[in-house]
Order: structure tokens, then C-alpha cells, then sequence
């Protein structure tokens, strides 16, 4: 094909190629009056969620600087707060010595907010529930000049301060001497008593002999030192966190109990004899007439006495000598004759800032009266009806302790110890030998067992007790005998607050446990146990994994270990048993 053919062809399929370019231009051309519509909302959605991050709120406070302060965690936090223009502009921490680093930390984050929104009133920082309001109280306190209650301080407003404070204490170079050794001291609501044992010039045991004041549930979680000083051998360890007054509490004083044992202090008692021990009360059971002397030791050396028993009472307690002692606390410490002489018993308190005097006159009472109790035989005259009676005593380390007596022909045929068990060493060392000697003299002034002292006289105790009832045929009887062997089954309960720890996972809730305790022959068996509560689903699962982690431990013993991941409900069950188990 020529050229001019080639070219009249091309001119024809001119038209052709254009209208298939129309048509693919038609096609693929962007849709311009749609696009914006569809943009438009996604622009808007963009800046409304910008705005919504960077919300700011507006200021109205008169300008200057303030200072306010609100409780925290562990105590009061500080601020000062700069109001510019009337905006608040900073804030600064003045002070929060008593918060938990950890927590506090976290919680200065809602600084930040409150400057963004120009308001007190912002959320919370999760897991620094309180140290977050007490920032927010103090500068809601600095701005409006108003007392604000947080919610840690409705807590803890019963709390006593002192008793975050930790006393100092330094072992002795020549370790401890051995015995038994009681101490006090500040807790969160009340005295914390405590009695350490020493043995082999170690740390055996520590035991919390009182602490009413104290929340069951934060006591049992303060407990956990006594471990730690076991381990460690010393007192010098940390709080709980959490359960920090009570905790501190039993640390100092266990260190005052520590001291008695060095020897550090000049009014302690090295004989190794607990003050709960030292003032035990012998019943006033057919005192002899007449005049008896005692001696104690108090803070600076020997206390000397004389009591005057008239009538089987006693009438007068004079002191015949007290060089050592510094006179102005032991006069105080003297108010204490005329309680005696009144109340006719010597297990009584010391007086506050007279401690070691007054535990001297108590001592000095208590030996001059076992004299006036054991200088004759009580039960010479004495005609006892027959049948069964049961008594109760107090042993070592304040171990209660019951005791059933047979009379039968007016003579002490057989004493049974009923509480604890008879299997425990109270009764192998020394219930053996102290009933055989109380049957044989048919007289309960037995002398003691060497060893086992205050176990010895826990016992005399008890058959005092029940020797009182026979004497007067009231309490027990023959007839009853049999209602008193039979087995009986009741129930107990105790209700307490299961707390969360410092994570506040959930909020505080009550548990109650219900034991049916079966009693046979004066010993008390657990057959039963349950718990219950009326919280959510997900608590109640935590508190039947623990308790079902505890329950065969704490039918045992007493005592389980707290089951792993359910640790709070674990310290509630365990502070209930006790509670329980107790009543």
C-alpha cells in the first residue's frame, strides 16, 4: 500500500479514535462535586476528636499563691498553688513524707490535669486511689481555704500518730538472756501487747497478747513481722505495708520487751518472767490471818512490803522500803496500794509513767501473798459435797486452761484437765505431777513443778475455783456429771470486712464464717465450716478458692497458709477463724 493510501485510510479512522478517547475519558474522570461531600465528615470527625484530647477548662480563682493540705496514704500532703491571671498556673508538692514512694509517684500525674482542667475535681489515678485525693483535697483546701475530708482520712482519723513513730533499738553485744519478756506499745487504736520467749539466747516465739484496739484484718496482716524478726533475729525489720500502725506497733514493742531482756534497760526484769505471770492472782481463798512480807523488783532495785490480812482479807499494804526507786514516779506508782486493799487483788495494771515501780509493788504483793495462801493448809476445815466441778486457770503465756475436779465422800478423788488437750506438753510436764501431789494432800497449795511453773499454777488455779464450788455444793453436781461429759454441738460466727491491698482491686466487702464446734469431755472439735457473703460474683469466687485453699489447715491447727492470688480474702478467713475459734 502507497503512501497516499496509507494516509486517506488514517484520515478515515479519525472520527473513530476520538469518540473511543471521549468515551474512556468519561469513564475514568474523578467525580469532583462528590468528593468534598465525602471528605467533609471525616474532617469534622478529625477535629472533634482533637478537640476532645486537648479539653481545657477555664479558671475563676483570685490570683496569688496559697498552701493547703489534705490526708493522703500514711498522712498529710502539702501543696502550694500559683493562680495567674485568675488561672491556676502551678502546682507544687510541699510535702508528703508519709506517702508510699511507688504510689505517690504515680499519683503526681493528676497535677497535670487538674492545670488542664482548672479543677480539683478530676478522676483519680488507678492504684493511687488515695495519695490521688490527697492531692486533690490539699489543693481543693489551698483554693477555697475549707477543711477537706479524703476518704483515707475518714479511715484512719482514729488512728494514732505516735504509733508511726519507730523506736530505736541496738541488740545487746552479749545477746539475749532467757525467759519470757513482755512489752507494749502504740498501735493503731489501743495498746499492743506482746510477750517474747527467749531461748539459748535466740528469739523462739513472739506473741501478741493484746490488741483490742486493732482492725482484725489489718492486725492479721501486721502479724507478718513477726516472721521477719524471727528470721532476722532482731526487731530492726520492716512495717507491712498496708497495716502500717499496727505493724509498727508490735515492732516497738517487741523492742521494749527486748530491752527487759539485754538488760539495757535498769528497771528490767531479767528473771525471765512475764508481768502478766509476775502479778498472777492466787484466789482469795482462805487467806490466813495475819502479817506477811514480799519483795519485787522494780526500777532501781528491791521493793519491799509488808501486807496485813484480817478476816481472810486484806486490810493494809504497807511499804517498808524502796531506796532505789526515784521518788516522784514511785509515788505515782503507790496509788496502786489502795486499789489492792480495795478491789482484794493484785493482777492489776501499771501505772501510766511508773511502769517498772508499779510492777515492783505488784511482784512484792503477789509473793507475800502466796505466803499468806501456802502457810497453812487452806482445806483443813473445809467439808466439800460430792459431785463434779470444773475451773478455770491461766498458765504460761496466757494459755486458759480448764480443769474438772471429782469430789466423792467429801475427798478429792481425781482432776481432770479438760482444756487444753491433754496430750499438749502443758499437761505432760506439769499437770502429772502437780495432780498427783493435789490428790495425795488433798489440798490444792501444792508445791510447783520446777520447769513448769506458771503452768503448775494455772492448774492450782482451777481446782481453786471448782474447790469453791464444792465447798458451797453449787455449779456442778453428780447429777449434772453426765450433761457435762456428753458431747454438745453449737454453732459460732464471726463477721469481718475482707479489705483490698494497696492496688484497691475492688472494694471493701463483709464475709461471715459459721464453725460447728462439737464439745466432748471439755475439748472442742471443728466438724463444720462455711463462709458467706452477699458481694459480687467475681469476690465470692477469690473467697471460696481460699478458703477451700485453708479450710483443712485451719480445722487442723488453726493457722494456714494464705492461698496465692487471694490473699486479702485469705487474711479475712484467718482473722475470722481466730475470732471464732475464741468465742
Amino acid at each position: 500500500m502507497d503512501k497516499k493510501q496509507i494516509l486517506k485510510t488514517g484520515v478515515h479512522l479519525i472520527p473513530a479514535i476520538l469518540t473511543i478517547a471521549l468515551i474512556l475519558g468519561c469513564a475514568s474522570r474523578p467525580d469532583l462535586e462528590k468528593i468534598p461531600e465525602k471528605l467533609e465528615p471525616a474532617e469534622e470527625e478529625i477535629v472533634m476528636e482533637a478537640e476532645e484530647e486537648q479539653e481545657v477548662g477555664e479558671g475563676d480563682f483570685d490570683d496569688g499563691v496559697y498552701e493547703g493540705s489534705a490526708e493522703g496514704y500514711g498522712g498529710p500532703v502539702k501543696v502550694k498553688v500559683t493562680v495567674e491571671e485568675r488561672q491556676i498556673t502551678d502546682i507544687e508538692i510541699l510535702d508528703a513524707s508519709r506517702e508510699t514512694d511507688s504510689f505517690f509517684s504515680r499519683a503526681k500525674a493528676i497535677v497535670d490535669d487538674i492545670l488542664r482542667l482548672q479543677s480539683w475535681d478530676v478522676d483519680v489515678v488507678s492504684g493511687a486511689t488515695f495519695s490521688s485525693n490527697g492531692i486533690k483535697g490539699a489543693v481543693q483546701n489551698a483554693l477555697t481555704g475549707k477543711e477537706v475530708k479524703t476518704e483515707k482520712a475518714t479511715k484512719t482519723s482514729s488512728g494514732n500518730s505516735s504509733a508511726l513513730k519507730k523506736t530505736s533499738f541496738t541488740a545487746p553485744s552479749g545477746g539475749y538472756k532467757d525467759g519470757t519478756y513482755t512489752g507494749s506499745a502504740q498501735g493503731f487504736g489501743g495498746s499492743i501487747g506482746v510477750s517474747v520467749s527467749i531461748s539459748g539466747g535466740k528469739i523462739t516465739a513472739v506473741n501478741i497478747t493484746s490488741a483490742s484496739g486493732e482492725t482484725p484484718s489489718y492486725l492479721s496482716s501486721a502479724k507478718g513481722v513477726v516472721s521477719r524478726i524471727l528470721s532476722k533475729q532482731t526487731p530492726n525489720v520492716d512495717t507491712v505495708s498496708g497495716a502500717t500502725y499496727s505493724s509498727n506497733g508490735i515492732l516497738n514493742a517487741v523492742k521494749e520487751a527486748l530491752n527487759k531482756a539485754s538488760g539495757t534497760n535498769s528497771g528490767s526484769k531479767n528473771s525471765g518472767i512475764s508481768s502478766s505471770n509476775t502479778k498472777k492472782q492466787i484466789p482469795n481463798y482462805h487467806y490466813k490471818d495475819g502479817t506477811y512480807t514480799g519483795v519485787g523488783e522494780g526500777y532501781g532495785g528491791d521493793i519491799k512490803l509488808t501486807v496485813t490480812v484480817k478476816n481472810g482479807q486484806i486490810t493494809n499494804v504497807n511499804v517498808d522500803s524502796a531506796a532505789d526507786e526515784t521518788p516522784a514516779y514511785f509515788n505515782r506508782a503507790k496509788s496502786l496500794l489502795t486499789t489492792i486493799t480495795e478491789k482484794q487483788k493484785w493482777d492489776l495494771d501499771a501505772v501510766t509513767g511508773a511502769t517498772f515501780s508499779s510492777e515492783g509493788i505488784l511482784e512484792a504483793v503477789s509473793n507475800a501473798m502466796t505466803s499468806a495462801s501456802g502457810s497453812k493448809n487452806p482445806t483443813s476445815s473445809v467439808t466439800y459435797h460430792d459431785g463434779v466441778y470444773t475451773g478455770t486457770g491461766t498458765g504460761y503465756d496466757n494459755v486458759k486452761l480448764r480443769a474438772r475436779v471429782t469430789i466423792k465422800n467429801g475427798k478429792i478423788t481425781s482432776v481432770e484437765i479438760l482444756q487444753p488437750d491433754t496430750d499438749s506438753a502443758l499437761y505432760q510436764k506439769s499437770a502429772g505431777g502437780v495432780i498427783e501431789a493435789i490428790i495425795k494432800n488433798q489440798r490444792w497449795d501444792v508445791d510447783s513443778i520446777v520447769g513448769a511453773t506458771y503452768s503448775s499454777n494455772g492448774i492450782k488455779e482451777a481446782v481453786v475455783e471448782a474447790l469453791a464450788q464444792a465447798e458451797k455444793g453449787t455449779g456442778s453436781s453428780n447429777s449434772a456429771q453426765s450433761a457435762d461429759v456428753e458431747a454438745k454441738t453449737s454453732k459460732v460466727t464471726a463477721t469481718v470486712t475482707v479489705n483490698p491491698d494497696e492496688n484497691e482491686d475492688f472494694e471493701p466487702y463483709e464475709m461471715t464464717l459459721t464453725l460447728t464446734v462439737k464439745t466432748e469431755n471439755g475439748k472442742k472439735t471443728v466438724i463444720a465450716s462455711e463462709v458467706t457473703s452477699d458481694t459480687n460474683k467475681i469476690n465470692k469466687r477469690y473467697l471460696d478458692k481460699a478458703f477451700e485453699g485453708m479450710k483443712s489447715g485451719l480445722t487442723g491447727s488453726g493457722i494456714a497458709d494464705e492461698v496465692s492470688s487471694a490473699t486479702c480474702s485469705s487474711k479475712a478467713i484467718q482473722s475470722a477463724w481466730t475470732q471464732a475459734i475464741n468465742k
